[in-house]
């Protein structure tokens, strides 16, 4: 009898209870790199997020004070908003709506002219576009109210679907503009690659107004 209690107290764990045991091991390590994972994810997005937000300040200031000017002589005029409505051309008649660019190394400046984003810096791995449409009045050439919408889609500025249908007309049916008010939308992305892939998403994208044509 003595025997065989102390073989019963020295048996241990059977299979089961280790495979059970391991497994539940396993389920908490899972776990705990889950969150691990999740944490380093949102602190990244939340990096590119804050290194965006400061890379749009920065584009939309070089958009209304980049000029030809060389620090020698007077400024001529403003490249990037000449680029929006040159001064004298009537309002609403921008032939240009992308009008992100990109520094050459001799420091000139190249408009894209098309969406495909273009390198903020040669140096790192940030792009940009940036979207440029006239703003409508919010009355008709008589000063009578007319309906009014934004020249972009709030929820989506890039969204080639949506159709500015403001209604404000002169006395001739063509469409009344706010002169020289002018509604721009800043995106920047990031990549390893030589270029913005087609669908990609940017991790900032901003809107405000803007004024040219003066």
């Amino acid at each position: 009898m003595f025997n065989s209690a102390h073989r019963r107290r020295q048996r241990g764990f059977s299979l089961i209870e280790v495979i059970f045991a391991i497994a539940m091991l396993g389920i908490g390590i899972v776990g705990v790199l889950s969150l691990f994972t999740a944490g380093l994810t949102s602190a990244s997005k939340a990096s590119n997020s804050s290194a965006a937000s400061m890379e749009v300040q920065s584009l939309l200031t070089r958009i209304l004070t980049e000029s030809d000017g060389d620090g020698t002589k007077p400024v001529s005029h403003r490249l990037v908003l000449d680029q929006i409505n040159v001064s004298g051309n009537p309002p609403g008649t921008n032939q240009h709506p992308w009008i992100h660019f990109e520094t050459k190394p001799d420091g000139t400046i190249s408009f894209a002219n098309t969406e495909q984003p273009c390198r903020i810096d040669p140096a790192r791995d940030l792009f940009w576009k940036c979207l440029c449409r006239p703003v409508h009045s919010d009355r008709n050439g008589d000063g009578s109210i007319a309906v009014w919408y934004p020249p972009m889609n709030p929820d989506d500025p890039f969204d080639t679907n949506y159709v500015d249908s403001s209604a404000a007309r002169d006395a001739t049916g063509k469409p009344v503009w706010v002169n020289g008010l002018y509604e721009i939308a800043i995106a920047v992305y990031r990549t390893q690659k030589d270029q913005v892939p087609a669908g990609a998403k940017p991790i900032q994208w901003y809107t405000t107004f803007v004024t040219a044509g003066f």
